[in-house]
């Protein structure tokens, strides 16, 4: 029986991840709930259907942002991890999910002991996980993701080396072609980004620079994620110029962060960013240069932002 309801809760799930029915989440979670229940803890089933159910609290969580959901979803990950037998297979899956649900959790709590716990559980994850496993990426990724937004925190330069070296392996490791490969690139480079910030040495901006151009460059034009991927580059291009001086990297800085602008709809939440970032750009060229375009071209921006506002 708990097989029977774990696999219909299964099905429930998937509907609510085509369907967005919020009756479809709550009807899995009510079944897996029973399968969890039924099960004995001997069961070797348990640790799967206590996975379930916490993947299935997470993602009600991502629709109704109710701390309670994840705070379960991860509750019920920890009891899954510590059922699972050491060298179990499933093991470094169950590390790097729960290690996930912390990240998320300190995404809404900003506690630093989630982000701390997120990184212990995916260390670990990524330490159970061969380099030819087809995992291996996504764990890195994930891992590295996590360091880089600790560092934000604590400022502790050990945390975005390790970051960059770890999502130097994920890139590594990622097949030419593949889709999952911009993403890699733009984490590496806004790790890059954020290591600048603290050394001001060039070398760091300058790889930045390298990785963001490669993931743009890798984006299709239609892709969703490639006005933040232009808007991230133009802002590494624009950083380098306050060092450097060099105008060409002022031209490039506003050259993508047009685009940035061109691509983004007016509802967008990033459409004030993007666009107050490009009126800074311009109104500094305009200062340097005295090129009436770029006033001319600031001032069209400026009216943009004041309909959004």
């Amino acid at each position: 029986m708990p097989g029977y309801l774990n696999n219909l809760g299964l099905s429930f799930f998937e509907r609510f991840e085509q369907m967005d029915n919020p009756s479809d989440i709550a009807a899995a979670i009510g079944h897996q709930e029973k399968a969890v229940m039924l099960s004995s803890e001997g069961d070797p089933n348990l640790p799967l259907h206590l996975h379930n159910l916490g993947h299935s609290f997470f993602s009600r969580f991502q629709q109704t942002h109710d701390l309670t959901d994840i705070a379960t979803a991860i509750g019920h990950q920890e009891k899954a991890v510590k059922l699972t037998a050491k060298g179990d297979s499933d093991m470094p899956g169950y590390f790097n999910n729960l290690g996930v649900l912390f990240f998320q959790y300190f995404q809404q709590t900003h506690n630093l002991a989630h982000i701390i716990t997120a990184i212990q559980h995916q260390e670990k994850a990524v330490r159970l996980t061969t380099e030819d496993s087809s995992n291996i990426v996504v764990r890195l990724y994930n891992l590295g993701l996590s360091l880089s937004v600790r560092f934000k925190q604590t400022h502790d330069f050990t945390d975005i080396i390790a970051a960059i070296r770890h999502q130097e392996n994920a890139v590594k490791l990622t097949a030419e072609g593949d889709s999952d490969m911009p993403a890699c690139l733009s984490n590496l480079g806004a790790s890059f980004y954020k290591c600048f910030q603290q050394t001001h040495n060039l070398t760091d901006i300058a790889a930045a620079i390298k990785h963001q151009e490669k993931a743009v460059k890798l984006t299709s034009e239609g892709d969703p994620d490639l006005p933040q991927y232009l808007y991230n580059l133009g802002i590494s291009f624009y950083i380098r110029f306050k060092q450097t001086h060099n105008f060409t990297d002022l031209t490039a800085a506003i050259r993508h962060q047009e685009k940035a602008v061109t691509l983004t709809s007016n509802g967008h939440s990033n459409k004030h960013l993007y666009l107050c970032n490009l009126t800074d750009c311009l109104s500094l060229s305009y200062e340097l240069t005295g090129d009436q375009a770029h006033k001319s071209t600031a001032e069209k921006y400026k009216e943009q932002l004041k309909c959004l506002a």
